[in-house]
Protein backbone atom coordinates (compact mmCIF):
# COMPACT_ATOMS: atom_id res chain seq x y z
CA UNK A 1 0.00 0.00 0.00
CA UNK A 2 1.45 3.33 -0.97
CA UNK A 3 0.56 6.65 0.54
CA UNK A 4 1.40 10.26 0.01
CA UNK A 5 5.06 10.84 0.44
CA UNK A 6 6.52 14.01 1.89
CA UNK A 7 9.83 14.73 0.27
CA UNK A 8 12.42 17.19 1.44
CA UNK A 9 15.29 17.91 -0.86
CA UNK A 10 17.85 20.56 -1.60
CA UNK A 11 18.60 22.06 -4.98
CA UNK A 12 21.25 24.75 -5.22
CA UNK A 13 20.96 25.44 -1.48
CA UNK A 14 17.27 26.19 -1.87
CA UNK A 15 15.13 23.97 0.32
CA UNK A 16 11.88 22.79 -1.14
CA UNK A 17 9.20 20.83 0.63
CA UNK A 18 6.73 19.12 -1.62
CA UNK A 19 3.94 16.67 -1.24
CA UNK A 20 3.35 14.22 -4.03
CA UNK A 21 -0.05 12.59 -3.93
CA UNK A 22 0.04 8.91 -4.62
CA UNK A 23 -2.98 6.69 -4.80
CA UNK A 24 -3.23 3.23 -3.38
CA UNK A 25 -2.94 1.02 -6.49
CA UNK A 26 -5.30 -1.57 -4.98
CA UNK A 27 -8.19 0.76 -4.14
CA UNK A 28 -7.44 3.90 -6.17
CA UNK A 29 -8.16 6.01 -3.08
CA UNK A 30 -5.98 8.54 -1.35
CA UNK A 31 -4.14 7.58 1.79
CA UNK A 32 -4.84 8.31 5.44
CA UNK A 33 -4.61 12.04 6.29
CA UNK A 34 -3.44 11.39 9.86
CA UNK A 35 -0.67 9.11 8.60
CA UNK A 36 0.42 11.74 6.09
CA UNK A 37 0.59 14.48 8.73
CA UNK A 38 2.45 12.21 11.14
CA UNK A 39 4.96 11.32 8.42
CA UNK A 40 5.51 14.99 7.64
CA UNK A 41 6.39 15.73 11.28
CA UNK A 42 8.93 12.91 11.29
CA UNK A 43 10.50 14.24 8.09
CA UNK A 44 10.64 17.77 9.50
CA UNK A 45 13.14 16.60 12.13
CA UNK A 46 15.43 15.34 9.38
CA UNK A 47 14.98 18.61 7.49
CA UNK A 48 15.95 20.63 10.58
CA UNK A 49 18.98 18.41 11.20
CA UNK A 50 20.15 18.78 7.58
CA UNK A 51 19.65 22.55 7.62
CA UNK A 52 21.62 23.01 10.86
CA UNK A 53 24.37 20.63 9.71
CA UNK A 54 24.68 22.65 6.51
CA UNK A 55 24.82 25.99 8.37
CA UNK A 56 27.49 24.83 10.85
CA UNK A 57 29.35 22.36 8.65
CA UNK A 58 28.56 19.50 11.03
CA UNK A 59 27.99 15.88 10.18
CA UNK A 60 24.88 14.12 11.58
CA UNK A 61 26.93 12.49 14.35
CA UNK A 62 28.08 15.89 15.62
CA UNK A 63 24.51 17.21 15.43
CA UNK A 64 23.19 14.28 17.49
CA UNK A 65 25.95 14.67 20.07
CA UNK A 66 25.27 18.39 20.43
CA UNK A 67 21.53 17.73 20.80
CA UNK A 68 22.14 15.43 23.76
CA UNK A 69 24.93 17.50 25.29
CA UNK A 70 24.13 19.35 28.50
CA UNK A 71 25.43 22.93 28.64
CA UNK A 72 28.57 23.20 30.73
CA UNK A 73 29.31 26.14 32.97
CA UNK A 74 29.86 29.17 30.81
CA UNK A 75 29.95 27.04 27.65
CA UNK A 76 26.80 27.42 25.65
CA UNK A 77 26.13 28.55 22.13
CA UNK A 78 27.08 32.08 21.20
CA UNK A 79 24.31 34.54 20.42
CA UNK A 80 25.10 34.21 16.69
CA UNK A 81 24.87 30.41 16.87
CA UNK A 82 21.58 30.62 18.77
CA UNK A 83 20.23 32.96 16.11
CA UNK A 84 21.21 30.54 13.32
CA UNK A 85 19.58 27.62 15.16
CA UNK A 86 16.36 29.55 15.82
CA UNK A 87 16.21 30.79 12.23
CA UNK A 88 16.56 27.24 10.91
CA UNK A 89 13.87 26.09 13.34
CA UNK A 90 11.49 28.87 12.30
CA UNK A 91 12.08 28.09 8.60
CA UNK A 92 11.29 24.44 9.26
CA UNK A 93 8.06 25.28 11.08
CA UNK A 94 7.04 27.77 8.38
CA UNK A 95 7.37 25.06 5.73
CA UNK A 96 5.18 22.77 7.84
CA UNK A 97 2.54 25.48 8.34
CA UNK A 98 2.54 26.30 4.61
CA UNK A 99 1.95 22.64 3.76
CA UNK A 100 -0.89 22.36 6.27
CA UNK A 101 -2.52 25.47 4.77
CA UNK A 102 -2.26 23.97 1.27
CA UNK A 103 -3.75 20.74 2.58
CA UNK A 104 -6.56 22.64 4.29
CA UNK A 105 -7.39 24.65 1.16
CA UNK A 106 -7.41 21.46 -0.92
CA UNK A 107 -9.93 19.91 1.49
CA UNK A 108 -12.19 22.96 1.37
CA UNK A 109 -12.56 22.81 -2.43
Amino acid sequence: MTSRRWAIYSMDNQYNYTMARQLNPETGQESNLLHDLHSSIIHMAAFLRNKICEEFGWDPTTYNRKCREKPKRGKSYSEAEKLIIMTAYMQTLQIAFDQVEKQKKALQK
